[in-house]
């Protein structure tokens, strides 16, 4: 499944503390992170 604004940059920028990262290290805009972040799940092991 693709979300929209988001591509190779969102696995080439992991390890992720927490979902919203991606729009503070700029992977993505804060306005696609907003239409798309009840869409990301985001866990850690």
């Amino acid at each position: 499944m693709t979300l929209k604004g988001v591509g190779d940059a969102i696995i080439k920028g992991r390890p992720y503390k927490g979902k919203d990262e991606i729009s503070q290290k700029g992977i993505v805009t804060d306005a696609v992170y907003a239409d798309i972040k009840d869409k990301i799940i985001a866990k850690q092991k």
